[in-house]
């Protein structure tokens, strides 16, 4: 319904919002990924709608240009401040681009929260191994009337922080990668003796996997692919069960393959 002028008013003022006025006069098979892209939201954006419902926008794009793109879709959102409904199975674009985020699996809502929060205090088993990259290591422990956690053949003294169980029992374990130091300091509190299997670096941190001696938490107590691929039973020499962690530490730490060495953790940051 509208005339000649608006729709041309409208292009051009969302060419200007988006970047791409040069590339008006351009046909569709002459424009990049990122390009189509802009144009794509472009289209939307002179609507002028109430809500925005975008369902996995950049999953045909390249790594960096996802990136790029979050950086825009967030940029955008916070100059128009129109609601947005973003779907995505990525969970870091979740994180990186969400006021708040809601978690669903099975078509059921399983926490809706503030990133951070998802991240510091998941609801569930499920929402702990879904956020995080690299996803949370997950072992069985058990957990005395006392305050004492025991797990991988030691004790942890919980004085601050205990779990509901009020006697001894089982109970499922959880610590971040990047809850690990290779130094004790205030916050790194405990330590245990490792052995790595893998060192990889990132530049300024590496990723040091190595295995505990305790049981790995049931796969479907997660139920998330990414979760379900650090439960991989193991069996050492002994026949104890093994489960294998995953640490985010200092590159200056100089893990090495083979040299067992040990590694600091919060017990604050267990889960």
């Amino acid at each position: 319904g509208q005339g000649n002028d608006q729709v041309a008013e409208g292009v051009t003022a969302g060419a200007d919002l988006l970047g791409p006025t040069a590339l008006l006069q351009r046909r569709p098979g002459q424009l990049s990924g990122g390009q189509r892209q802009r144009v794509a939201m472009g289209r939307a954006l002179v609507r002028n709608p109430r809500a925005f419902l975008m369902d996995e926008p950049l999953s045909n794009l390249d790594a960096a240009l996802r990136v790029e793109m979050r950086g825009e879709i967030k940029r955008l959102h916070r100059r128009l401040a129109v609601t947005t409904v973003y779907v995505t199975h990525d969970q870091v674009e979740a994180m990186t681009m969400g006021d708040r985020v809601a978690v669903l699996r099975g078509g059921e809502l399983q926490q809706f929260d503030a990133p951070q929060k998802l991240y510091e205090q998941p609801a569930n088993m499920f929402v702990a191994s879904f956020i995080g990259s690299p996803a949370i290591n997950l072992a069985m422990a058990s957990y005395g009337a006392d305050g004492t956690l025991r797990f991988a053949g030691h004790q942890i003294r919980l004085p601050r922080r205990r779990p509901a169980e009020t006697s001894d029992g089982p109970v499922m374990l959880g610590i971040r990668p990047e809850a690990f130091s290779y130094r004790q300091d205030p916050e790194h509190d405990a330590s245990i003796v490792i052995t790595p299997d893998l060192v990889e670096s990132l530049g300024a941190e590496l990723l040091v996997h190595f295995t505990v001696t305790a049981s790995p938490v049931p796969i479907e107590m997660t139920s998330s692919a990414k979760g379900a691929a650090t439960q991989v039973p193991l069996i050492s020499a002994s026949g104890d069960k093994l489960t294998r962690f995953v640490a985010k530490v200092d590159a200056r730490s100089a893990y090495e393959v083979g040299q067992p060495r040990p590694i600091w953790y919060s017990t604050d940051h267990l889960m």
